[in-house]
């Protein structure tokens, strides 16, 4: 089965485009869904940053969105990094299908470009589709930045499902909705999303996770319960900020060091 078709490519045409932005339409072999993706190389195309969206946004969040813009695509610009986004379905909270969407987008990059280390980052749906998939395909990533995630999608459907606020209702019914069910009744699938039930995938890798504990949308437990998971690691760096809610932790000037590292 061929898994990914290149439907066009094109300059974005769009106010918020920093320049050399292409817009990339595609069609997935899986069930031929037509998604988008955004792509701007660098000098450097060995070095790309893969940075995923969170709920209720798209992969254009990286250009339109004001603090995303301001803390993380200036900082990939002034770094030389090449950077790729991507719709990936919408909420789809990395299921199998998106999975397999961004692997085949890593692979034509690789073809496309000549790229050759990818660095997740990315936060709240993005962070945990970041986790998802480097324990999905650890072959495919050099390092991953994750801003407050859940650390097992399932568990946190089992956190959330219950609670009436719109946004977190929205939430539950999409992952339900990406998956084809609830984690109980699809026990094997949700097992195989998790980072922490398979963190032993992630050493392989730099891993930093950053989580404010006045987090509301996703709770702190989550990355605690990867840290206590995966504390023997060297390559692991867990951060937790204090005062931080889910979105303030976007402004903490830890990426900046984590990146010139890698």
């Amino acid at each position: 089965m061929k898994l990914f078709t290149i439907k066009n490519t094109s300059d974005w045409d769009n106010s918020a485009n920093p320049g050399g932005v292409r817009k990339v339409t595609y069609v997935s072999g899986v069930d031929s869904y037509q998604d988008t993706a955004y792509i701007l190389p660098a000098w450097n195309t060995r070095d790309w940053i893969i940075n995923l969206h969170g709920h209720g946004s798209l992969g254009n969040q990286l250009f339109i969105r004001q603090d995303v813009r301001n803390n993380w695509l200036k900082l990939f610009l002034e770094l030389g990094l090449s950077v790729m986004t991507a719709d990936l379905r919408g909420n789809a909270w990395m299921c199998p299908e998106a999975a397999t969407d961004l692997h085949c987008l890593v692979e034509w990059m690789r073809s496309e470009y000549g790229a050759e280390r990818f660095v997740l980052v990315a936060g709240s749906m993005g962070g945990t589709g970041s986790l998802a998939y480097s324990v999905l395909y650890p072959e495919d990533i050099s390092a991953v930045v994750a801003y407050c995630p859940a650390t097992d999608i399932g568990r946190y459907h089992g956190l959330i499902k219950n609670d009436n606020r719109p946004v977190i209702k929205e939430i539950s019914a999409a992952i339900e909705y990406a998956y084809g069910g609830r984690p109980a009744d699809l026990p094997d699938l949700f097992a195989k999303h998790s980072a922490c039930a398979n963190h032993e995938k992630l050493k392989g890798m730099n891993v930093l996770v950053i989580h404010g504990v006045e987090d509301l949308t996703i709770p702190v437990s989550e990355s605690r319960n990867l840290a206590e998971n995966i504390h023997s690691s060297k390559t692991f760096e867990y951060i937790e900020i204090k005062d931080g809610t889910h979105d303030s932790i976007l402004a903490e000037p830890v990426l900046a060091p984590f990146l010139k590292r890698q």
